[in-house]
Parts: C-alpha cells; structure tokens; sequence
C-alpha cells in the first residue's frame, strides 16, 4: 500500500471521527450522510406502526392523497393542493372564498363533513429555491428551483389527531428552464417532501400513565413522495445536488452530480439531528432574506431579478405593496411556529438562533437585511468567546458575504451556521484546509468544500485569506 493510500485512509478515518465530535474542527465538513434504501424500508415500517398510517406490511405502497385524509383532510387532493392558488386554500369553506372546485366534485362537501376549517389550518407559501437548485450547473443551462410550502394542522378528530401529530408540512419541488415563470398551469412536482410534526416531543410529565399521557414521539416523521404527476407515492429518498461537485460517486440512472438522500438520515442531517442521535430533529426558519442575496446582480440568480420573476411568487417585486405584505406575513407566522417548535425541542440549537434573528429583524419590517445585518448575536451563540460579525469592519462584510454565497446552503443547517462567527473563528483552519485541500485529501470523499460546485479563483482566494485573518478561537 502506498504512503498517499496509508495518509489518504487515516485523515479519512480522522474526519469520520470528528464527525462524531461537534467541537472539534474537522467537523466542519464531513459527507452527508444520506442513508440507504434498507434503512428507509425500516424507517417506514416503525412509522406505519407509530402512527397509524397502512400497515408496516403494505405502508410502502401508501400516496399522498392518502396522507391528506388522515390527517383529516379527506376531499382535498395533491392535485388540489398544487393547482389551487395560496388564497384559495388558504380560504377553502368560508363565505369569503367564493365557489372554489376541487378536483372531485363531492371534494368540498367531503372535506367539510368532517367540521368547518379554522382561519390558519392551512398556510401556504411560493418562493425562490436556491436550495434545491443544481449550481454545478453553467449559469446559461442552470435550471432553478421553486418550492410551494403547504403547512396543514391536523384536523381534530382526524388519525393524525389520534396519534398525536399537531401539523405537517408539505414542500412541493419544481424546477424550471432558465429565464421561464415558475408554477405554469398543470405543472407537477418532480418530489414532495412532509414533515409531520408530533406534540409527544418532549413527554410533559415523565411519571404520566394516564390515558391522556402523550407517548414519547419523535419530534419529526419524514415521509418522501415521487413525482405528483405519476401518483404522489411514497418514496424512499430526495434525488439532490447538496453534493453536486461529484464527491459522492454518481449513482447509475442520475443525472450528473445528482445523489440520493433517504429518509431519515437525509432528512436529520440538515434538520439538526445528524446520525447516530435521532429523533429530535427542527424546522428550519425560512430565510427570505438569503433568497434575495442570490439574485443580486453578483450571485448566482440575477436573471430572476433581471426578468422581474419575483423572489416570494404571490408577494409581487414591490416590497411596500400590500400584496407582498400578504405574502410575507405567511413567512412570518410559519417562522414564528417554527421557533415555537425549536424552542420545545432544542432551544440552544443554532437553528433557533437563526430564527429567532430573523423574527427580531422582521418584526416591524418586511424589507430585505443584508447579510452583515443578520449576524447570530453572541447572546444566542451558545458557550465560547461570543465574536460578533461587525458591519464596521470591511473585511467581515466582505466574508461574511462570500460565506452565505458559497457555504451557507450546508452550513446555515448542518453542524454550525456561517452567521456565528465564533464557530467560524473557530473551525478557520480546517475551513481553510477544506477550501484548498491538499492532493491526498482532495481524494477523499466529502473533504473538499463546498461540496456543490468550484469556487471561482478570485473569490477562493478571498476566502481562504479572510478565514485566516480570524481570532484564534480554542476549539
């Protein structure tokens, strides 16, 4: 065996294991780890028997429509969901709604035997996704990502009900060709992902034995469905491009720089609860003020800007029209929920934080912050020397702008967030390694950051010099 075999393998294993050590630096960028079909097979089962959805026999043959109706939505199907407007649902059984037809004609009279919706059952919400966008891509053939966020609380009564889930969220993915309208009549989403969140996570009263007692729920249940416009069916992961650059081999039938992702751990790694600990993963906050840093005329979006393709699709481009305002304050109940969530199951986590910043900054505003303005106050940062991003300081406006351009898709979720500048003084040097890895550890799978796409030069340059110019920060 070789001498770059022997060294390649060890720094493999040291990054493996610090994976496991959140404190250390070379946690900062391990591969995601994305499970596998076995893993989610089981996943399901264990479900099926937690929650009451099919049977652990037959639950991998379950649909979206299905999911709709046990959680008390019977009549309104995924078809409804994607094609009705946000106002629409958002108003579906009130006087105010005027004659809205779902897909069946019984539909409506269905979904309203089972007791009128309440104002807030549904919140629904169209936007811009970076996330979900291929940026390996040329920027002439890039598609673009758009997501419809559905979030349905679970009808009273309903099996959801039952077994203790209060709310689940529906993401509907869809991508479109450079510089065309997203969410054209009768397009379908190629993936949607929910989010069922339990209220058994934590058990109020650990001596409880009544039959009131909530059980001890994970925080979250992951479920995936294929595309909508072939049945909606369970599936078993998100096809994505977090790894695009190729660091993970390419699967056979994917395209370039795709990779599958399964549930759970795909879904946990970027909720907050990376393997081996599940079970208590969060919602992330929905960063309106990140979507509209990528489609300024420097990042990598401006043709949506430049087309007048809106970065919240109902919200119009007028930030002080009350069409946005209404767009916008479906944002910010669905962040405050969030936050209420976070706050249950892990309020020192950094994706409280994250939240909690942008409720402060979005209290009294529905205007775009910069980033140097969105920086994790070192009240909320957790233990450390409390280092704080200073708009004073060029040189920290500077960084923290390429960090939320070029880092902040992993690591505004995953292990720390590019807005805490302590956790970044303090992981500079294997930031800084990453960046620009030596021979042998550019071999190694998931070293090399970030993992989605190549750094122009210049900007490389940049961050690997404004990372070392850092405090030392003890790991």
């Amino acid at each position: 065996m070789s001498r770059i075999t022997v060294l390649a393998r060890a720094v493999q294993v040291l990054a493996v294991c610090a994976a496991l050590l959140p404190g250390t630096g070379l946690a900062a960028g391990v591969t995601l780890p994305n499970g596998s079909p076995e893993k989610a097979t089981e996943y399901y089962k264990k479900l099926s028997k937690t929650l009451g959805i099919r049977t652990p026999d037959t639950v991998l043959s379950t649909n979206l429509d299905e999911v709709l109706a046990w959680l008390g939505y019977r009549g309104l199907a995924t078809v409804d969901l994607e094609n009705l407007s946000p106002e629409a649902l958002m108003c579906l059984g009130a006087p105010t709604c005027g004659d809205v037809k779902l897909s069946s004609p019984t539909g409506l009279s269905q979904l309203l035997q089972q007791g009128p919706l309440r104002p807030g059952d549904i919140l629904v919400s169209r936007f811009f996704a970076p996330k979900i966008t291929n940026v390996a891509e040329a920027p002439e053939k890039r598609s673009v990502g758009f997501r419809k966020l559905i979030r349905l609380k679970a009808r009273e009564g309903s099996e959801a009900d039952k077994h203790f889930i209060e709310s689940a969220t529906l993401i509907f993915n869809y991508v479109t060709k450079p510089n065309e309208a997203p969410f054209a009549p009768g397009v379908r989403s190629f993936n949607t992902q929910l989010a069922l969140v339990s209220s058994g996570y934590p058990r109020p009263d650990p001596s409880c034995r009544g039959e009131d007692c909530r059980p001890l729920l994970d925080s979250i249940y992951w479920m995936d469905f294929g595309a909508s416009g072939q049945g909606a069916k369970l599936s078993l992961q998100l096809d994505a491009s977090f790894d695009a650059r190729g660091l993970q081999p390419l699967q056979a039938g994917k395209p370039a720089g795709i990779v599958s992702y399964y549930v759970p751990d795909g879904c946990d790694s970027c909720h907050g609860d990376p393997p081996p600990r599940l079970g208590r993963g969060v919602l992330n906050e929905l960063d309106t003020d990140h979507w509209f840093d990528r489609v300024a005329p420097t990042d990598d979006f401006p043709q949506l800007a430049k087309n007048g393709i809106p970065v919240l699709t109902d919200g119009g481009n007028d930030q002080t029209s009350a069409q946005f305002a209404r767009a916008f304050d479906v944002i910010r109940q669905l962040n405050k929920e969030y936050a209420e969530m976070q706050a249950r199951v892990n309020p020192k986590s950094f994706h409280a934080a994250a939240t909690t910043t942008w409720l402060r900054l979005h209290e009294q505003t529905r205007q775009h912050r910069p980033p140097i303005e969105r920086a994790i106050a070192p009240a909320l940062q957790g233990p450390g020397p409390g280092l704080q991003w200073v708009r004073s300081s060029s040189e920290d406006v500077e960084l923290l702008g390429l960090l939320n351009r070029y880092c902040f898709r992993c690591h505004g979720s995953i292990r720390f967030s590019v807005f805490n500048k302590t956790e970044v003084a303090r992981r500079r040097l294997d930031i800084r390694m990453r960046l620009r890895p030596k021979p042998a550890q550019a071999e190694i799978e998931g070293y090399q950051m970030p993992p989605d796409r190549e750094i122009p030069p210049a900007d490389l340059e940049r961050l690997v010099t404004l990372v070392n110019n850092l405090p030392r920060v003890p790991e």
